[in-house]
Order: structure tokens, then C-alpha cells, then sequence
């Protein structure tokens, strides 16, 4: 007790095996041998043994470092603070992965280190028949954010489809995958479009959610342009209602 009342004593008196530290930010954290001394700018800690001693104060994005020797007298040190960068790496699986920090791609082998701002990133990974991962990485300032991530593989389902006339281009997700009758079955799960289209016809577009290990089939029939009716896309089981799994048929939602 008599000794913590003499530390006490005299604003700005730096007591034997004491460290008075000023910086340039207030309420940093100070750091003494790596450890939290549990002061904060401006402070002083108290007890330290004589000798070298590496000091570091953090606020935020901002740290000062330095190496100052507390002697019998004890010691005072001022560390100007500066915005310091950190370091990113990402490790996906699967490895090729396509990794996406803060809305860039992220270019290399897996891992490679990426130096960013301190503070949060969001972070995207994606890859084709996974499901995709946002999250948000933290950033330590002059330190190394080390991030693995494993991405869920998509279950797979099937997809047949025939259409009328026979020449019309069957659609995919809006991609071509043929004519006539055709059989997908290995379509991730999902939600899906699918659809198609021909010349002076209508074109017809559906969109459907394929379940794990789902075989789903469809007929698509186009019509003419100039006539009243509808170009639809039905169920083989059940052409009186409308092709739609679990999904409605609005492509803005």
C-alpha cells in the first residue's frame, strides 16, 4: 500500500523501475514486452524490473513501437502513433477457388498475402458447384489475418427437357444447351431457370428450385408471336399446372 501511495505521488514523477509513457494518441493501449500492462496513454507502469523493455502503444489502426531502458531512476518515453496496414491471406477450399476482398479479385496461389488497411473486409469466396461464402475478415494493425475457409460442395439433381417445335433452343440459366429433348443430370441444387426460344415465336421462361438427388422433367411449348396464347412450361406428371418447384416465375425476385 505505501508503495502504490508513493507512485501516486507528483504529477509527471517517474518513480525507480517506473515507465511514464505520453503518445501522440490518447487512451492507447501500452504494451510492455508484448504483454498488456493494462495502462492506457498516458500512463505509467508500474514495477518493471531495470533494463531493456520493448514498449508499444495501440489505438486502433494506429501504433508507435519503441525500446527504452528503465534504470533505477526509472524511465519516460513518448511514441508518436501512425496508421499502420496489416496483412490478409486466404485459404480456400477447394484451393482454386475464386476469392474476392473488399469487391477485388483476389490474384496468385491460395494464400498469398494481401496488404490491406487495418479494420474489417468483407471477404467472397466462391466456386463452380459450391456454395458460395461471404464473411468478414479483421484486419490487425502491422499484424496477419489468417483465414481458411472450406466451401460446402452442391448436392446435384437432374433436369429433362422437350420442346415444340423440335428446332428451338432449350435454355439453361439463360445459356444454350440444346434442342429438341434434352437430358441434364448433373444440375446443382438450386434455384434455376429454364426456358427457350425460336424465331417469330414466343419465348418461354420458368424458374424452378432443384433438390438434392430431384429428377425433374419438363415440356416447353412455343407459340406464335401474333396469337393470344401463352408459351408455357409444364411438368411431364401434370400439364395442367404450371412448372414451378417450390419458386414463383418472377425474375426480379
Amino acid at each position: 500500500m505505501f508503495w502504490i501511495a508513493l507512485g501516486m505521488i507528483g504529477a509527471g514523477a517517474a518513480w525507480a523501475e517506473d515507465l511514464k509513457v505520453t503518445s501522440n494518441v490518447h487512451n492507447g493501449v501500452i504494451y510492455v514486452n508484448g504483454a498488456d500492462s493494462g495502462v492506457r496513454t498516458p500512463g505509467t507502469v508500474y514495477g518493471l524490473e531495470t533494463g531493456r523493455h520493448r514498449v508499444r502503444v495501440v489505438q486502433g489502426c494506429y501504433v508507435g513501437e519503441a525500446e527504452v531502458d528503465v534504470g533505477t531512476s526509472g524511465a519516460s518515453l513518448h511514441l508518436v502513433a501512425s496508421e499502420q496496414p496489416g496483412v490478409l491471406a486466404v485459404y480456400p477450399q477447394p484451393y482454386d477457388a475464386r476469392v474476392v476482398v473488399g469487391g477485388q479479385p483476389v490474384s496468385g496461389p491460395p494464400g498469398i498475402p494481401q496488404k490491406l488497411a487495418c479494420g474489417e473486409h468483407e471477404v467472397e469466396i466462391s466456386a463452380p458447384r459450391y456454395a458460395s461464402e461471404t464473411l468478414t475478415a479483421v484486419v490487425p494493425p502491422g499484424g496477419q489475418a489468417i483465414v481458411p475457409v472450406t466451401l460446402r460442395r452442391l448436392a446435384l439433381g437432374s433436369i429433362e427437357v422437350a420442346v415444340t417445335p423440335a428446332t428451338a433452343t432449350i435454355l439453361l440459366d439463360g445459356r444454350p444447351v440444346g434442342n429438341s429433348s434434352v437430358l441434364l443430370p448433373a444440375v446443382t441444387e438450386g434455384r434455376h431457370s429454364i426456358g427457350a426460344e425460336y424465331a417469330g415465336k414466343k419465348s418461354a421462361i420458368e424458374y424452378v428450385v432443384v433438390e438434392p438427388d430431384a429428377d425433374l422433367a419438363f415440356e416447353i411449348e412455343l407459340v406464335r408471336k401474333r396469337g393470344r396464347k401463352k408459351s408455357t412450361v409444364l411438368p411431364y406428371d401434370d400439364p395442367s399446372e404450371r412448372a414451378l418447384t417450390a419458386a414463383d416465375s418472377n425474375p426480379s425476385r
